[in-house]
Order: structure tokens, then sequence, then C-alpha cells
């Protein structure tokens, strides 16, 4: 089997981040572009009489990457914008029912590797908020954003100079970073127990692999979600 020199699997990884860049600004574009074509339209017979406020939702997370961790624990957070805040944003989004969320997550994916990613998230809505209360709701959404994983790196520690002492010095465990892109799919329940205060739960798959190491993994969350205070 031929052997893919360092440079060449360099060479794969930077056209392969050019195409996923590529691919989120075309359909950034496309979104922002359906907004400005129907934005009026939807404005005047299709928009909230009252918009809510956006919301901020913080919990813990339980979940496992197959390659490494079956169970490790972690935390998130997230500013939601329901279909009525997201209008302000994106006029077609209330009439297709879709929300917008912005989402950070923190956790351990290994004994010695954790996992902090920043995501951007359109989640459908399953129950029709325009028409009828939304007391309580199944979704489901996907997006993606940057990721990244530490981990240990273990080097030699001084000043030791050419192999046989650098063989011969104590070892240093010094943190290592990869950061990459990284994409998910989440399905949940949300119930509103209060005047925008919610209740989600939700299951996440999240997909990131970086040359031979597959960080992918899955979890659970539970949030609690309340307007910001400003």
């Amino acid at each position: 089997m031929p052997s893919i020199h360092p440079q060449q699997s360099r060479t794969r990884s930077s056209r392969g981040r050019i195409r996923v860049a590529t691919v989120l600004c075309a359909a950034t574009c496309v979104l922002w572009a359906a907004s400005a074509c129907a934005g009026a339209l939807y404005h005047a017979l299709d928009r909230p009489d009252r918009a809510g406020p956006p919301l901020i939702t913080l919990g813990p997370t339980f979940g496992g990457a197959p390659d490494w961790a079956k169970y490790r624990f972690g935390f998130s957070g997230a500013i939601l914008l329901r279909p009525d805040a997201a209008a302000n944003l994106c006029a077609p989004l209330y009439y297709w029912n879709t929300g917008l969320v912005i989402q950070g997550e923190y956790r351990d994916i290994a004994p010695d590797r954790n996992l902090l990613a920043a995501d951007l998230v359109v989640r459908r809505y399953f129950v029709d908020g325009r028409r009828r209360g939304r007391s309580a709701v199944l979704f489901a959404g996907a997006g993606g954003g940057l990721a990244l994983v530490a981990y240990p790196v273990t080097v030699a520690s001084g000043d030791a100079e050419g192999e046989e002492e650098a063989e011969d010095a104590p070892a240093e465990t010094r943190r290592g970073e990869q950061r990459y892109y990284s994409f998910l799919a989440e399905l949940g329940y949300e119930r509103e127990v209060a005047a925008n205060v919610v209740l989600i739960w939700k299951a996440q798959w999240r997909s990131y692999i970086w040359s031979s190491r597959d960080y992918s993994n899955w979890s659970l969350h539970a949030q609690i979600g309340f307007p910001l205070p400003w």
C-alpha cells in the first residue's frame, strides 16, 4: 500500500477545510438572499405580533466517544432564538417554524482528553407555534462549527541535544491542541414551564474526524432556559 506523505495529508486537510468553508458561506448567502427576497412579504403577512426574547440555556451533558471513553460528563450552554425571535434576523424562519441556536459545549471524551466546541445550529420545530400554544414541542436540528480537542504530549524536558541525550532526559507532559471543523445533528424535546422559561432535553451526535483520529461522539443534554438579562 503506498504511503501518504505528510505534506499530501496537510494539503488534503487544507482542501477539505476550504470546501467546508465554501459550503457554509454558500448556505449563508442563500439563507440571507431568501430573507431579502421574501422579507417584505413575510413582514406584512406572517410575522409575530410580539416576538419573544432570546433565551439562554444551560445544563449538564452526558455521553461518550466510540473510539475513546464510553461515558463522560460535561456542560453546555446556548443562546436560543425561537422562530418568533429568529424572524428579527431572517424573516422566513418564522414562516418555516425554525429557530437558531448559538451553542457552546465543553466535556471530556477520554480521561486525558477534552473537547471544546462552538456551533451554529438550525432547529426545526414539529409543532406550529404560530397558530397554537407551544407548551411542549419536539424538534430536530443540524449545524456545525469549530471544535478543539486538548490532549497530553510527552516531550523531553531540559536542554537535551541529540537523540541519545533526549532519550536519557526526563519526560515532561505538555498540552497539545487540535482545532478542526465539526458537524452535529440533534433531536429533542422542549417544554415551556412558565412565560419564557423552558426545559430542554435532547440527544446529539457530533462528527469530528481529523486525519486518522476520530473524535466523533454522542451526548445527552438537559438544559433550563430563561430570558437574557438585558
